[in-house]
């Protein structure tokens, strides 16, 4: 340009009278170019002009038409040509925002022209919403170019009959309003914008759409349209949004957008959870309309409907995870403050008239780029097969029941998924179980046992009770027989038996307890399993403490204890229920925190109205060996069933640690299928200390004397109660022959204690003393002690040992030491009576605790017998009391007499000499009703010379 040019006539030419338009481009060796920068700056400046120069152009014209948009005459086919192309305009210049802004003032314009029967194009417009025709049943709101409205209003401008009409033209400017945002949205991610100003223009559009969809139907159904075509139109519009909404600027899945990848976004996630599932909705209606639905079409439409998304107001929080009202209408007060900004442009100047072929001639140009087939302008990847949200363009799905179920199944599983990502976990599991029949029918039954057993989890959780008899739980029992899932049957009739009795009417019928019993007895172990863990019967078998026996709900016990907790179970099962290792589990505190888990290891069940039998097992339990108890009831085939009603169960532990434990459950297995009974907050506790003396023993007096028959007492204490005790002692050289019990508080006579067999020898049986509360004291008659060194404890070291029942057998041994004391104490003493005689005093006294009886008395010398000075006989027999000394005269010729030694012959004084009540009352006693005093006794000694 300029002098750049030389003279060259052709540019002069080209640019003369006007700003420069012409650049030199200078070719050099090697291909370089020189001139590329002048001519990017020129062709700038001049798309700049043009495009001011158009811009103004069309506002120009745009002001002028609004203008006159209230005069006989006024076509709104013009003004939506140049309100068109304006956007148009903007929009090739990616001045999205604006384009959107020009869309939105021509339907405020195309509202006002409708309602106020402006103009003759109006005028038409306002009385023909549209028609019912198959082909429109399927939305466009995403398509703008399946209809021209451009060619049909130059067509309506060169006089051809027809107009446009309001069905068409809300979905023309609603697809461009959309595709624009929707372009918005793609630039503001190409250009690398804040996440959070993305997702706030895609939920700016997911809003606009909802608000759409709801208007436009009320519009449809307001001017009568069939409720098939709507229903269908619904389904193709939410679709569409719903496929848009997760597309990025590639036309591929916006995984970040929707909170695939962890971060997401729960606003857009929950209305693209509502789009789905009211897209859902439809389908199910339309399934059943054209009935290609199965037979309980019509009970999950009633499910589907409680499901209906949320207001498209924007949610609080998660994002759509509260539902309310259905998708709202247009906002009113947005149009009111437009029609205030269309008054402040009246008072602007009037286009001239001249402008306006050129504006029209501009139009044209963009005709074809603006209504034509552009990817730009779609949502790419919407319509391909191969993506993973349902096909989004088509009706295709209600051709055939193969392509509906398949729809179906896609649509709720893309509900649930959406539901979960904005937190509705409980609405997922909803969606896709009420497809299961679906499932059914496909042969697909373990997956819909799994999405049935949720929703029935689901349902009963939220006491949604006669929806849960009417149609989930049957159809999971119907998959659970077609599996042989026993645990899945005993699971499902147990929630069953839960809730009957709140059900009402038919819905109480609804499921076949006999058919269920008969399959959990019939079935195998080889069927199919649904869960691995222990099958919850919930409230078909309620467990609680009892206070039977008086225990209480607090049970004391000590380590090494057995300690038995009654139980009451309520058994809603009609029948009996057989069970095997069954155990209540039970929680050990410490500190406020669980610590460990624990089971009992013994369980037994009786019915509840058997009362003289559930006598007899608990005091078998109170006074025998618990373990044994147990055995025997299960030998005999007892304590294993659960029968219908009511029953008392006795769980026992053997307490091997110290510490407080609550019980919390019930396990056992029936039928092949482990379940647990969960127990409730009153189910008592048990306690237990450290381990204290439960029975002492201890010998009356730790001496035993040089007799062939003779009493020795041992004092037995039991704190608390003994059961069942056996008692035996052994001792080196002595016999056993009988023993005789003296219980406290007891006035009668001493109790003979039966012989329960030989314990360690023929000499050392065991004797049963039964049971002991207290105190008690054992006599046992022992022969052969007169052999015993006097003083040594070796030779008289006594082996006790007493067996009892406290809980378990138990056996209490030990070693009392005793020593071996001479029954009397011999003593002279010599008086002189002549040079070859002496007498000599005999002093004999007894060390026995009871009395004795002196028969015979023999003093002798060297081996020889020394003569009493008065005959024995006038003398004897002679009573000794405990502690008494007998005294005799003897005459000896000299004093050198050497060894001299006593026999005394005696024998035990039938009134013993024991004072009554004294300490030797209760052993005096033994002696008498034993009979010993009768039998005739001697004592050897040797008598000390002083």
């Amino acid at each position: 340009s300029g002098a750049g040019l030389g003279g060259n006539p052709m540019a002069a030419t080209a640019h003369k009278g006007k700003a420069d338009r012409v650049c030199q481009l200078v070719i050099k060796p090697g291909n370089a170019v020189d001139g590329w920068e002048d001519l990017s700056r020129l062709l700038g400046d001049c798309v700049k002009i043009s495009f001011e120069c158009r811009l103004g152009a069309y506002l120009s014209e745009v002001r002028n038409l609004a203008l006159l948009r209230r005069t006989p005459g006024w076509s709104f086919d013009h003004f939506f040509l140049v309100k068109g192309s304006l956007a148009h305009m903007f929009e090739q210049a990616h001045v999205y925002e604006e384009a959107v802004r020009e869309y939105y003032e021509l339907e405020v314009i195309y509202t006002d022209t409708l309602e106020a029967g402006a103009g003759d194009s109006g005028a038409e417009t306002s009385g023909n919403f549209g028609d019912q025709d198959p082909a429109d049943e399927e939305a466009f709101i995403l398509h703008p170019s399946r209809k021209n409205l451009r060619s049909l209003c130059k067509r309506n401008e060169a006089g051809n009959s027809g107009s446009l009409k309001e069905f068409d033209v809300r979905q023309y400017l609603f697809a461009k309003r959309a595709l624009l945002m929707l372009k918005e949205v793609w630039a503001a991610e190409e250009d690398g914008a804040g996440e959070q100003a993305i997702r706030q223009k895609r939920h700016e559009l997911a809003r606009l759409g909802q608000q759409f969809i709801s208007s436009f139907t009320r519009k449809l159904q307001r001017h009568s349209f069939r409720a098939e075509f709507v229903d269908k139109w619904v389904f193709s519009a939410c679709l569409q949004l719903a496929s848009v909404l997760t597309m990025n600027g590639e036309g591929e899945e916006a995984d970040d957008a929707v909170g695939r990848a962890g971060t997401g976004d729960r606003v857009l996630s929950g209305i693209l959870a509502d789009l789905y599932i009211y897209c859902h909705s439809k389908l199910l209606k339309l399934g059943a309309t054209l009935s290609l639905d199965v037979k309980r079409s019509r009970r999950r439409q009633k499910v589907s409907k409680s499901m209906i998304f949320a207001s498209p107001k924007a949610p609080k929080g998660s994002g759509g995870a509260e539902e309310s009202d259905p998708m709202a209408i247009l906002d009113d007060g947005a149009c009111q403050s437009f029609e205030e900004e269309l008054i402040l442009m009246e008072t602007e100047a009037a286009v001239a008239a001249a402008r306006e072929a050129a504006v029209m001639a501009e139009s044209a140009i963009h005709d074809a780029g603006e209504d034509g087939e552009d990817l730009r302008d779609q949502p790419r990847g919407s319509m391909e097969p191969g993506s993973s949200h349902p096909e989004a363009t088509s009706l295709s799905c209600l051709e055939s029941r193969e392509g509906y179920n398949l729809y179906v199944l896609s649509l709720a599983r893309e509900a649930a998924e959406a539901c979960r990502r904005c937190g509705r976990e409980r609405q997922a599991v909803q969606l896709e179980a009420n497809n299961s029949d679906i499932l059914i029918q496909q042969g697909e039954v373990a997956q819909a046992r799994r999405l049935l057993e949720q929703q029935c989890r689901l349902y009963f959780e939220d006491g949604w009770l006669q929806l849960l008899a009417d149609l989930a739980l049957p159809q999971l029992v119907e998959c659970q027989l077609k599996l042989g899932d026993r645990p899945g049957l005993l699971s499902s009739l147990s929630m069953w038996l839960t809730m009957k009795g709140e059900l009402e009417g038919a819905a109480a019928q609804k499921v076949d307890e006999e058919a269920i019993q008969s399959a959990l007895e019939d079935l195998g172990g080889e069927g199919e399993r649904s869960t691995a863990s222990a099958v919850d019967l919930h409230g078909a078998v309620r467990v609680s403490r009892s206070e039977s026996g008086g225990s209480g709900l607090k049970v004391l016990a000590q380590k090494n204890d057995v300690a038995v907790l009654a139980f009451t179970v309520d058994s809603f099962f009609p029948f009996p229920v057989d069970v095997k290792g069954a155990a209540v589990m039970l929680s050990k505190h410490k500190g406020g925190e669980e610590a460990s888990i624990a089971p009992t290891e013994w369980v037994y069940f009786s019915r509840a109205s058997d009362t003289d039998h559930l006598r007899a097992f608990s005091e078998r339990l109170r006074t025998g060996s618990a373990p044994d108890a147990f055995a025997e009831a299960a030998g005999r085939g007892e304590g294993s069933q659960i029968a219908p009603g009511g029953n008392v169960m006795f769980a026992a532990v053997l307490c091997s640690e110290v510490g407080k434990y609550q019980p919390t459950e019930l396990t056992a297995t029936a039928y092949g299928c482990q379940f647990r009974c969960g127990l409730g907050e009153d189910s008592g506790l048990l306690a237990v200390s450290e381990e204290e003396p439960r029975v002492t023993m201890a010998p009356r007096k730790g001496e035993i004397f040089q007799l062939d028959d003779q009493m020795i007492a041992i004092d037995v204490e039991a704190r608390g109660e003994a059961f069942a005790c056996e008692i035996g002692a052994f001792s080196r050289g002595l016999a056993f022959k009988e023993a005789w019990a003296i219980r406290e508080g007891d006035a009668g006579p001493p109790e003979r204690l039966a012989d329960a067999g030989a314990r360690g020898g023929v000499d050392s049986p065991l004797y049963r003393l039964g049971d002991l509360r207290g105190k008690a004291t054992l006599v046992l008659r022992v022969e052969g002690a007169r052999k015993a060194a006097p003083g040594r404890r070796d030779g008289a070291l006594l082996d006790c040992e007493l067996s009892y029942t406290s809980g378990l057998r138990r056996t209490l041994a030990r070693s009392l030491a005793l020593s071996a004391v001479a029954p009397f104490e011999a003593s002279v003493v010599f008086h002189a009576a002549a040079e070859d005689r002496t007498l000599v005093e005999l002093r004999v006294a007894s060390a026995l605790p009871w009395g004795v009886v002196a028969r015979s008395c023999e003093l002798t010398a060297a081996g020889k017998a020394v003569s009493g000075l008065f005959p024995s006989e006038d003398l004897l027999p002679a009573r000794l009391a405990p502690g008494a000394t007998l005294t005799l005269l003897y005459e000896l010729q000299s004093r050198e007499c050497g060894k001299l030694e006593v026999e005394l012959g005696f024998d035990h004084e039938k009134g013993h000499g024991a004072e009554p009540g004294g300490a030797m009352a209760d052993w005096a006693a033994a002696m008498e009703a034993s009979g010993i005093w009768g039998e005739r006794q001697t004592f050897r000694g040797e008598v000390a010379v002083p």
